[in-house]
């Protein structure tokens, strides 16, 4: 009969160790689980067109208008696009509604200054 030197009994590991160890590893799994779960799965762009004037100033979409023409994800070279162009009073008026953007997911943003003939004059830094 082997004897482990210790009367026939198995060191334990510390108290408090095992009980850290699970905590860590479950708030690791979980943060894994929500970077997985809220990742980019799509390759959508959100370009918003903003008059140079508006520049500092708000700018408000307002959504379930009919008649008005909806905000809608466009096939493009490199995934899709959605193109926000803003009048020169600032007031979008949509069709889409209000749950447009979060169901896009995660997406990019590119912002542009644009005169009165909609030429763009320069990038918005975000």
């Amino acid at each position: 009969m082997m004897t482990t030197g210790l009367k026939g009994r198995v060191p334990a590991t510390p108290k408090g160790f095992l009980k850290a160890f699970l905590l860590c590893s479950s708030i690791g799994i979980t943060f894994y689980m929500m970077y997985v779960y809220n990742s980019p799965k799509n390759n959508t762009t959100v370009v918003y067109y903003v008059p140079s004037d508006f520049a500092g100033k708000c700018y408000h979409i307002y959504y379930n208008h009919e008649g008005e023409p909806p905000l809608t994800p466009e096939k493009s070279e490199d995934g899709y696009k959605v193109v926000v162009k803003f009048p020169f009073d600032g007031k979008l008026l949509t069709s889409s509604d209000d749950e447009t953007f979060p169901r896009l997911g995660w997406y990019k943003v590119h912002a542009y200054f644009i005169d009165e003939e909609s030429n763009v004059i320069g990038e918005m830094r975000m």
